[in-house]
């Protein structure tokens, strides 16, 4: 296995060192020497022009699924639900955001930071459907949660928002272990046609903290690191970890945040 470094200028940007039984885990840590260069580890040979910034354009749009595999929400229980990080707001502006499906719908709005939640709706929209407006504070970013009224409600939905760029992404802490699922209904992966992906959104980092990332299941894993705001790849890892697992190591840039993508190498593989 080789690991090959790269210059802060050549990644334009403070990044990772990045590294799947079918069923995931997604183990976030923080780690305490701050010595260690920042590199990229994998089984094939890696050159700094390979670490493409794909730009995202903003996603004001997402149909989705609600399905037994999606995580229980922790303010709601019994009821799954799907998370998408909402960036890119200016203090003072005001956003609607519509939850529509065939299901009784209900949209919670989340800090991201604090994971506190500041606003709910059930049916302010047509019929049973959700509808929230809310005034976009300063330095803040959102988790939008698209879950149900009812318990074990299932089915598929549609989330819009009029302003901002919607990433699906669930909150991640440091020092916890996330069990998962790929399975079709996921969203595909925008910078790897083909490749279902799991988000994770990552916060509350302090510059210079080195963190790591390891990713691993019955099939061969795939991580990214996304920069939150600009939707850039910062790194990325294959076989980093274990046999096919990855592992992901990174440096935390100032005042940014990430959402981690748990996917795989393959196309179409689950689990």
């Amino acid at each position: 296995m080789e690991t090959t470094f790269f210059s802060e200028e050549q990644l334009n940007s403070n990044h990772i060192l990045i590294g799947g039984d079918k069923n995931y885990s997604v183990l976030s840590n923080p780690l305490t020497n701050n010595s260690d260069p920042v590199g990229i580890t994998a089984n094939e040979e890696i050159t700094a022009n390979e670490l493409q910034y794909f730009s995202a354009a903003a996603n004001t749009s997402f149909s989705g699924t609600l399905d037994l595999t999606d995580p229980n929400n922790p303010t709601r229980s019994g009821r799954l639900y799907d998370g998408y990080y909402l960036s890119n707001l200016q203090a003072g502006q005001q956003v609607q955001i519509n939850l529509d499906a065939r299901f009784d719908t209900y949209l919670q709005l989340v800090n991201a930071d604090t994971g506190a939640v500041i606003a709910f709706n059930d049916d302010g929209g047509v019929n049973l459907n959700s509808q929230l407006t809310f005034t976009a504070a300063s330095n803040t970013d959102y988790i939008v949660r698209a879950t149900s009224y009812w318990s074990n409600d299932t089915g598929a939905y549609t989330l819009t928002t009029t302003a901002g760029s919607l990433t699906p992404g669930i909150r991640l802490n440091t020092n916890e272990t996330v069990t998962g699922n790929l399975v079709n209904s996921d969203p595909n992966n925008p910078t790897r046609s083909g490749k279902f992906y799991d988000g994770y959104y990552l916060s509350n980092l302090q510059a210079g903290q080195q963190v790591r990332i390891n990713l691993d299941a019955g099939f061969d894993t795939y991580l990214q690191l996304v920069n939150a705001n600009t939707g850039a790849v910062i790194a990325f890892d294959d076989d980093g970890g274990v046999n096919l697992n990855s592992q992901l190591t990174f440096i935390a840039a100032s005042n940014t945040d990430y959402i981690v993508r748990a996917t795989s190498y393959w196309p179409n593989d689950t689990g």
